[in-house]
């Protein structure tokens, strides 16, 4: 009696509710396995130009999985790693342009993946369409393909070259070129082509007809 009124029963009270707290806090994915998950994150824009209020949806089976770009273009998703042979759907959405989506299969994605998604428009169909993306081949890394849409005809790609003086390691960029005959979507993935490991970096074009 002479303890309860040192401390009263209000504290006791408190003390409870914060450990009950503690003991009962759910993790962001209770009944993920650890590395079951991956977070796609990195920014999303038309030309030279990062797009804010873009609606990211990620659809892995019936569950969707969902971010807004914030103003300089950024995003993050959380959603389950697709098995070899199971896909993800990825949307995206903002007024003023097209709707656009992607199907992401056959792709081992990493824990941590840095995903670029792009707008580009293009002024008639059989168009010329120039895709240029940062790349390091010193490192191994090349772009690849994950399928050419039919609206795309492969022209040829290549790798810039670099100054006489470059240090050694420095970065360059990869140039596609397609003739586009309609709108489709172009799915990019980097890796080491003759590697088996999950992917960390992608792109993604919406090329459509302006």
């Amino acid at each position: 009696m002479l303890y309860l009124q040192k401390y009263p029963l209000e504290v006791f009270l408190l003390a409870l509710l914060l450990i009950c707290s503690a003991t009962h806090s759910a993790p962001a994915f209770p009944d993920a396995e650890a590395g079951s998950y991956a977070e796609i994150s990195g920014t999303v824009g038309s030309g030279s130009k990062l797009l804010p209020n873009v609606k990211i949806t990620v659809i892995s089976g019936n569950t969707k999985y969902q971010a807004m770009s914030d103003k300089k273009g950024n995003f993050t998703v959380k959603c389950p790693k697709p098995g070899i042979s199971n896909k993800i759907v990825i949307r995206w959405q903002k007024t003023g342009f097209p709707y656009a989506s992607a199907y992401v299969e056959k792709i081992k994605l990493g824990e941590k993946v840095f995903l670029t998604i792009s707008y580009d428009p293009i002024a008639t169909k059989d168009s010329i369409y120039k895709l240029r993306l940062p790349a390091n081949p010193s490192t191994g890394y090349t772009w690849s393909m994950q399928t050419c849409p039919k609206q795309l005809k492969y022209l040829d790609s290549s790798t810039e070259p670099l100054p006489a003086d470059a240090p050694c390691g420095r970065g360059t960029y990869e140039t596609w070129k397609f003739k586009a005959s309609g709108s489709c979507t172009l799915v990019m993935q980097y890796r080491r082509q003759w590697e088996d490991k999950p992917v960390n970096r992608m792109h993604i074009s919406h090329i459509y007809v302006h």
